[in-house]
């Protein structure tokens, strides 16, 4: 079965706004980057506290990233590297120091990136699709399922037999494994569980950064009895009146599909763009040289027993 694109998905018809004001993703936010840190051993904060990305270090090769709306700063101090910049607006005009990304590179995945506003508790869902508040009020009937917080345990449990592809369950396992190593109890773990077996049969686990007033979709799954109880927009609206008592302003909801996208994206994407959920196109990514290749010899020579 072929599954069509939304038209939202589409920047040509869905024209790009400015970048939102006052929206930070917590791959901007120097509070959440230096948690990631202490996860990875080759992983450390760079730039300024302002401006922050993150500097991966594997014995002399070394390279930093950041996905930013301003211009990172190109610091001459440090061990040869290349500094990626992935910026979050077209309002960014990078300076002559920054290329192009050449086609021998890995270029980005990502196009596009949603979120919700988070403002009015009684009226939050009016704008949702006409699909979504169906749904909604389907969820919100029905006395056969329960959502909770559960522990990472009984959500790896569910999450390991669900209909994903077995690699990307290894992959995720662990990246959430960490993310609750790293940031503790501001990941928020979510069970649907079927009243009359006990069962966990769809999943939402969601990153808080209290800093930048906003919670990030990290991992979901849904099983296929789950998905014909509106279990999937249940899980979305226990996200949304988590935001609301926690005070958070925005819900991340990460990546979208795009043209050029892999075409795996398109029915989540259709899913996520039910919720009030605002679209916005990331510009290319650039990149440009920075710091000492003196240097480089200098830290290698040090690390030599």
């Amino acid at each position: 079965m072929t599954i069509i694109p939304h038209p939202r998905l589409f920047p040509d018809q869905n024209p790009s706004q400015p970048f939102p004001l006052g929206f930070v993703t917590n791959r901007m936010s120097e509070a959440s980057l230096a948690k990631d840190c202490a996860g990875y051993p080759y992983l450390t904060l760079a730039g300024t506290k302002e401006i922050p990305g993150l500097r991966y270090a594997f014995g002399p090769v070394c390279w930093e990233e950041f996905e930013t709306e301003t211009e990172p700063p190109l610091l001459t101090a440090g061990p040869k590297r290349l500094v990626f910049w992935h910026p979050f607006s077209f309002e960014a005009k990078p300076s002559l120091l920054w290329k192009p990304l050449p086609f021998f590179m890995p270029q980005p995945i990502i196009k596009q990136w949603g979120y919700a506003k988070l403002e009015n508790r009684e009226s939050y869902s009016k704008n949702w699709s006409e699909h979504a508040r169906r749904h909604r009020k389907k969820w919100l009937a029905q006395d056969a399922w329960d959502i909770e917080e559960i522990s990472l345990d009984a959500f790896l449990e569910a999450y390991r037999h669900s209909p994903k592809d077995f690699l990307l369950i290894a992959m995720f396992s662990n990246l959430l494994k960490n993310k609750i190593r790293t940031h503790g109890p501001l990941l928020h773990l979510f069970g649907a569980r079927k009243k009359n077996t006990g069962k966990i049969r769809a999943g939402l686990a969601v990153l808080d950064t209290p800093e930048i007033k906003s919670s990030l979709h990290f991992i979901s799954f849904i099983y296929p009895d789950a998905q014909k109880e509106s279990v999937g927009v249940g899980l979305i609206d226990r996200w949304f009146q988590h935001g609301f008592t926690n005070r958070l302003r925005f819900l991340d909801f990460g990546a979208f599909w795009a043209p050029g996208s892999t075409k795996d994206w398109i029915g989540f994407s259709n899913f996520k763009a039910q919720f009030s959920t605002i679209l916005y196109t990331r510009p290319p990514s650039v990149y440009a040289w920075a710091g000492s290749l003196k240097e480089t010899i200098r830290q290698k020579q040090k690390n030599i027993p």
